[in-house]
C-alpha cells in the first residue's frame, strides 16, 4: 500500500461528494464540501496505509454515526483518534510542532489542525506529509494553490495548533544495500527498502547473494537452487512453497533481508551497521 511519490490526496469540493450531508442534526446547508475538511485528511491517510477503497463520503459517514460531528462546528477533535484506531492506524495526538515536524522527517503524515493564516480564516484541517529544507509538503483538501500545498516551515509553526501525528512510514525510499560477505571478504550491492528499521532486498537480488536463480510461474515467484525459501515463494527444489517476510513496492518484491535464511544455505548476521551473509552448507 506504501508508496514512493506522495501520499492519496483527496480535495473536499470533489463532486463525488461536495453535496454530501455533514451534519448530526439534519443541516444540509453543512456538507462535506463546505465542512468536511477533517473527514477528508483522515480518509487520506486510511486510502494511503491501509484501503484505497476509502474516500471521505465513508469517512464522513463513520464520524457523523460515532458522534464525532459538532452540531455547528465541523469535527470534533476526538475523531481522528476513534478513526485510525478502527482501521488498525496507530496515531498520537500532541500540541508539541517540534515533535510533528520530527515526525515528518521521518515520512509520517500528521494531520494537522490550524487557526487564522494562510489556510483559513477560520479553522481548518490539512494533512502534512514531508520536508523539503524550509517548505512543508500538504495536501490541503479545500485547495491546491502552491503556496498552501508547499508551505513555508515559519507558517506552520505560527499558524498549527493540534497535531495528529501517523508514526507509520507513507513512503519507501529504494536504496543500494552493501551486504559483505564473510566468504570472501567482499561487499555486495543489492536494491533494497528500509521499513520501521528492517531492511528488505529486492527478491531478483537474492542471485547476487546466493546461489539462486529467481524466476516465476506466472504471478507466483519461484526459486531455483543451483545449490537451495507474508509472500509465497515457490521452491522449485522441493516443489513447495516458503512464506517470508515482503513488501511490494511498484510492482518489485523487496524480501525481509533476514528471511533470506529461509531461502537458501546462508546465515545473515551484521558487524555493527553493515549486514553480512555467510555461506552455511549445513542448511543446504
Amino acid at each position: 500500500m506504501k508508496t514512493t511519490n506522495s501520499p492519496i490526496e483527496y480535495e473536499q469540493t470533489d463532486s463525488r461528494w461536495r453535496n454530501i450531508m455533514y451534519s448530526p442534526i439534519g443541516n444540509r446547508a453543512d456538507t462535506i464540501g463546505n465542512s468536511g475538511c477533517g473527514p477528508t485528511c483522515a480518509a487520506m491517510v486510511v486510502a494511503t496505509l491501509r484501503d484505497r477503497t476509502v474516500t471521505p463520503k465513508e469517512a464522513a459517514s463513520w464520524a457523523i454515526a460515532k458522534g464525532h460531528v459538532s452540531p455547528y462546528d465541523g469535527t470534533y477533535w476526538s475523531f481522528f483518534e476513534a478513526y485510525m484506531a478502527v482501521n488498525k492506524i496507530p496515531c498520537r495526538r500532541t500540541d508539541n510542532v517540534d515533535m510533528a515536524i520530527d515526525a515528518l522527517k521521518r515520512n509520517y503524515m500528521v494531520i494537522t489542525s490550524v487557526g487564522r493564516g494562510i489556510w483559513t480564516s477560520g479553522g481548518h484541517f490539512i494533512l502534512a506529509y514531508g520536508i523539503v529544507g524550509n517548505k512543508i509538503k500538504i495536501h490541503d483538501p479545500n485547495s491546491e494553490a502552491s503556496y498552501r500545498e508547499l508551505a513555508n516551515l515559519t507558517n506552520y509553526r505560527n499558524e498549527a495548533v493540534q497535531f495528529w501525528i501517523i508514526p507509520e512510514a507513507w513512503m519507501v525510499q529504494i536504496k543500494n544495500l552493501q551486504v559483505k560477505s564473510l566468504d570472501n571478504n567482499a561487499n555486495i550491492s543489492v536494491n533494497a527498502v528500509e521499513i520501521d528499521g528492517t531492511n528488505y532486498v529486492k527478491l531478483r537480488d537474492m542471485e547476487k547473494l546466493t546461489s539462486v536463480k529467481i524466476g516465476n510461474e506466472g504471478a507466483v515467484p519461484t526459486i531455483k537452487n543451483d545449490s537451495v525459501k507474508d509472500l509465497s515463494v515457490k521452491d522449485l527444489d522441493k516443489k513447495q512453497n516458503v512464506t517470508v517476510a515482503a513488501v511490494n513496492v511498484a510492482g518489485t518484491n523487496y524480501v525481509k533481508l533476514r528471511d533470506l535464511e529461509k531461502l537458501a544455505p546462508v546465515d545473515i548476521g551484521n558487524e555493527g551497521a553493515v549486514p553480512t551473509i555467510k555461506a552455511n552448507l549445513k542448511k543446504v
